[in-house]
């Protein structure tokens, strides 16, 4: 079992009584996890880990220092804040560096389900099998990974602040080849929840393709419509999400900031039906409500029919902008409809 909210604050109201620091910020994460790796159609290694992990960051003016432990005894958690204040007085100052936070106010996002906490050894071979059963069936090599984990984040300041969230992750993914390898197939999905997971449609969608790519044929060079899956938009989302960071933009080094100076915030960018968006509450998506500073998260606009609308800014940068802190989403989301659109 995962540790509960009394658990972590117990523990983390115990490792900040042994600062003597300025100010200390204290970060638990940890949980349990549980794969199954397979490749030419077999099972290769399979295993499951618990732990937690316990990062003591003490603050000596404008000096930090941070030292991890994992064993939490009073002794343990003594000794790493005695190393994380010598740390900090024997680093240079950093004039950057914001004081931790204060008490925050944080909504109620469910993050964590029973099923994918609770799935069993009989589950992930279960799901292993089916894929190379359908290999084998359709003559390709299968290769992959499934992992359901449940996992906690704590943070928590000796300024009074503390964060607390469990979530769990079901996560699959599978790549097919051909045997001469002309032909190959992939797909991958990470949820929350178990049962939407379906890892043997993945597995039926990638072997498909690598069977149906079998002997391609080459083409001339030339403009041609492509249309991408899920997974490659995604990758295409995230890049670009972290370029929406409003420090990089104002000095010029992302492809937001304008020609001569400012941002391109209020203009087109992108087609208009595009509507990209982060929100931690989202069903299909949910996210722990706060940041690694426990900063809390909320639904920002990122991007509103092809507009931007918003850009990231750290606690320092929106402090020297005089903006409001708007931390870096914990999920996105890209609204859609079902017609093609060709831009």
């Amino acid at each position: 079992m995962i540790w509960t909210r009394e658990q972590a604050k117990a523990l983390v109201d115990r490792a900040l009584s042994f600062s003597k620091a300025e100010e200390t910020q204290v970060t638990l994460t940890g949980g349990d996890r549980a794969n199954v790796r397979f490749a030419r159609n077999s099972v290769t290694t399979s295993g499951a880990s618990s732990g937690y992990s316990l990062a003591i960051t003490a603050k000596v003016g404008q000096r930090s220092g941070t030292v991890t432990a994992s064993e939490f005894s009073d002794a343990s958690l003594q000794r790493a804040a005695r190393n994380a204040e010598e740390i900090a007085r024997l680093s240079p100052e950093n004039p950057e560096a914001m004081p931790f936070l204060g008490p925050q106010t944080y909504g109620t996002v469910q993050t964590y389900f029973d099923d994918a906490a609770g799935a069993t050894p009989e589950w992930r071979a279960g799901a292993v099998k089916a894929a190379l059963e359908a290999a084998k069936e359709k003559k390709v090599d299968a290769a992959g990974f499934v992992e359901t984990s449940a996992q906690i984040q704590a943070v928590a300041t000796s300024k009074g602040q503390f964060g607390y969230g469990r979530f769990t992750a079901a996560d699959y993914n599978l790549t097919a080849r051909t045997p001469d390898g002309t032909g190959s197939g992939w797909a991958s999905k990470s949820y929350n929840e178990l049962r939407l997971l379906q890892p043997q449609s993945l597995a039926a969608a990638a072997i498909d393709k690598a069977a149906r790519s079998h002997s391609p044929t080459a083409i001339e060079p030339g403009k041609y419509t492509v249309i991408l899956e899920p997974a490659a938009m995604a990758d295409i989302i995230a890049n670009l999400a972290f370029a929406m960071d409003a420090r990089q933009t104002d000095e010029g080094r992302s492809f937001f900031a304008k020609k001569g100076g400012g941002n391109r915030v209020g203009e087109s960018i992108v087609g208009d039906k595009v509507t990209l968006y982060s929100d931690p509450a989202h069903p299909l998506a949910p996210a722990i409500p706060f940041d690694g500073e426990g900063l809390p998260l909320q639904r920002i606009d990122w991007i509103d029919k092809g507009v931007l609308k918003n850009l990231s800014y750290s606690r320092y940068w929106a402090q020297k902008q005089g903006k409001t802190a708007t931390p870096q989403p914990g999920n996105l989301i890209m609204e859609g409809g079902s017609a093609p659109s060709i831009s």
